[in-house]
């Protein structure tokens, strides 16, 4: 009987033991995944806020229109402007110790290879915003531009993403011309209306509003790259009218910030 009494207590203290020890672990789990829920909040508040200080600041506008301008090639200048912008910003609101990566449509912008790589982090988040009216191809905040040469006039085009000028050589029935649009350009860009050659940097609402022009004017016998009458550039009129932030609907880019941490 006293052996029976001797194994229960025995039994009853091993339950205890075994008790207390799961105890320990559960406390210790529930400890280690408090930590890594308060982690993970702490996490994603940086990157939201981090997320809507740009939008305000205007930091994702600056950066969507560089990315447009760089038509998809991330090895252009508008590119790398894009990434520097991101990361000035970037790198003075989140801490140190955390790494991010800016994404615009699943395309890497801006990272600090110098923080935390990502592969060797313990939580990570993300934030995403859809910043309207911008694409690789068709500018939302752009240009649009009409000329005129004497009593000959183009309406307005197009959305373009510039506005800058050139040094046209144009061929009218007098023989070649150099006519520079808009008045006073001093760059260095060449473009062409000639029967030989006819082309134009086309990503300018001027180039585009003075080739209209010159198009409108090759009628006879065809359009062989000729214009139709003569005239002298530095007597007749000529100018170019230039209206900036047009807008233009397009597709949403969407902007992710991925954050990590140990």
């Amino acid at each position: 009987m006293k052996k029976g009494y001797v194994l229960t207590l025995d039994a009853l203290l091993a339950l205890m033991v075994v008790m207390i020890v799961y105890t320990i672990i559960m406390g210790i789990q529930s400890s280690i995944n408090t930590a890594e829920t308060s982690e993970f909040k702490t996490l994603h508040y940086i990157s939201e806020d981090t997320m809507q200080a740009l939008s305000e600041k205007g930091v994702l506008d600056q950066v969507c229109v560089q990315w447009a301008l760089a038509q998809g090639n991330t090895s252009t200048p508008y590119f790398e402007r894009a990434g520097n912008i991101s990361n000035s910003y970037l790198s003075e609101m989140i801490p140190v110790r955390i790494g991010y990566n800016l994404t615009l449509n699943g395309v890497g912008v801006a990272n600090d290879s110098s923080r935390l790589l990502e592969n060797a982090s313990s939580v990570e988040t993300h934030s995403m915003r859809l910043v309207s009216g911008y694409n690789t191809s068709l500018p939302t905040d752009g240009y649009v531009a009409r000329a005129r040469i004497n009593n000959t006039n183009v309406s307005y085009g197009g959305v373009f993403l510039t506005n800058d000028g050139c040094n046209w050589t144009i061929e009218t029935t007098g023989g070649n011309k150099t006519l520079l649009m808009p008045k006073g350009y001093t760059g260095a860009v060449r473009c062409n209306y000639t029967n030989a050659s006819i082309s134009y940097v086309n990503t300018s609402a001027v180039n585009d509003a003075v080739y209209r022009l010159l198009n409108k004017s090759d009628t006879t016998p065809t359009k062989n790259g000729v214009i139709d009458y003569d005239f002298n550039p530095n007597t007749v009129p000529t100018d170019v009218t230039v209206v900036t932030s047009i807008r233009s609907m397009n597709s949403p880019v969407k902007v992710q910030l991925v954050l990590w941490m140990k």
